[in-house]
């Protein structure tokens, strides 16, 4: 019995060694490629050898006729070869349509080429359950992403989660927005580039989706609703060019704020997600102290209300409750010399992880009635569990 299970696993390496050889190139010099896939470990190193497979080439390449297909294997060989990281690299403009599957996240390097298409297809498009991030390394940073026919179609279609930190995308199309975003998990976030409309609005966002602007230089004005938060709208100076610009704040309020999600409590019949918001002042001299809170509730029931939790109360120490465990926190550890503290409910039957964004803004009344205003900052399930937490706490 052992030696027939040997010969099986034997079997089925070959299998797998044969099935992945077809998306081999013959040559990483094999100019006929336009696209090349390169993995590389946590260290940043190219993968280059794999315990079942040995040797393997710089890059896996595909001509244009193949180029989908060695994005579609990312999924399959990136935990086969332990890789932290994938690249999607152009070696040649691409006049063909591409698509960043379900469960694959990676970056599309442009390389100074362009990624193009003419017919009823967005040049990129990002399904649910992709994350993809756009960038260019060539030295000029000439890389683009264009639409050139003239269908209701954008240069890109997001559906998973985008960040384009620098990229050329345009349209030739006048009814389609440039960038379209639906779904409601669906997120962009812009950092960098240049985005030229062609009338019809730089962005289509469906309901629930979410797009952040913090950078790059748009021909058509960036609305409001659609800058990252503590950035507004900007008209650049040379006319007819937009972008987004960090909002003036002041700094006396500190470096940071802390905010702690506390364990469901009930109030006059209704179960609350509590969220204790720390945040520092510098001095005494205001009349009162407080928080602006947005709260966008997405989903079936989309809501978006703003509204001020204002207190009268400072301290120099304040013990909290984080993870169930007590915890001190002094003025110094948000770079302020007194603390104030402002409680957030949320109805566990209305919010949850998934549909919820919450953005806090501390702010001061001086004694002459000026309002001043801290950094503004935005929460939501993906925020925190970038930094080891959640939303909301779940027990009670």
């Amino acid at each position: 019995m052992k030696k027939r299970i040997g010969v099986l696993f034997c079997a089925l390496l070959a299998m797998v060694a044969l099935t992945l050889s077809f998306a081999l190139p013959a040559s990483a010099a094999d100019d006929t490629f336009v696209i090349g896939v390169y993995y590389y470990d946590a260290d940043g190193n190219s993968i280059k050898t794999n315990q079942y497979l040995g040797e393997l080439p710089e890059y896996f390449g595909g001509s244009l006729t193949h180029a989908q297909q060695v994005i579609d294997d990312i999924h399959t060989h990136a935990p086969l070869f332990n890789a932290a990281r994938t690249e999607i690299r152009l070696f040649a403009d691409v006049p063909t349509a591409l698509t960043i599957p379900a469960n694959t996240t990676t970056t599309l390097n442009l390389n100074g080429f362009t990624l193009s298409a003419a017919d009823g297809t967005a040049p990129l498009t990002v399904a649910e359950g992709g994350a993809l991030t756009i960038t260019d390394t060539s030295e000029n940073k000439t890389g683009k992403i264009a639409y050139t026919g003239s269908a209701a179609v954008s240069a890109i279609e997001n559906h998973g989660r985008l960040t384009i930190e620098t990229a050329n995308v345009s349209t030739a199309s006048s009814t389609a927005a440039l960038i379209s975003n639906s779904g409601e998990t669906a997120r962009i976030a812009v950092k960098g580039g240049n985005f030229d409309t062609n009338g019809a609005g730089n962005f289509a966002n469906g309901a629930g989706a979410r797009i952040a602007v913090s950078g790059g230089i748009f021909t058509e004005e960036v609305l409001g609703e659609y800058c990252a938060a503590g950035y507004k709208p900007q008209t650049l100076a040379e006319g007819n060019r937009y972008s987004a610009t960090p909002s003036a704040y002041d700094d006396r309020f500190g470096e940071t704020l802390t905010v702690v999600g506390q364990a469901a409590v009930t109030e006059g019949g209704t179960q609350y997600y509590p969220i204790d918001v720390v945040c520092g002042i510098d001095a005494l001299n205001y009349t009162a102290v407080g928080i602006e809170y947005r709260v966008i509730r997405t989903g079936a029931s989309p809501l978006d209300t703003t509204d001020k939790s204002e207190v009268r109360t400072v301290y120099t120490t304040l013990h909290l409750t984080i993870d169930g465990r007590q915890s001190t926190c002094k003025p110094a550890d948000l770079g302020a010399s007194y603390l104030y503290t402002a409680r957030l409910l949320f109805d566990t039957a209305a919010y949850t992880e998934e549909n919820t964004v919450i953005r806090i803004t501390p702010y001061a009344i001086g004694t002459d009635g000026t309002e001043y205003r801290g950094r503004t900052i935005e929460l939501d399930g993906d925020v925190c569990a970038d930094n080891g937490t959640t939303l909301f706490a779940k027990g009670e």
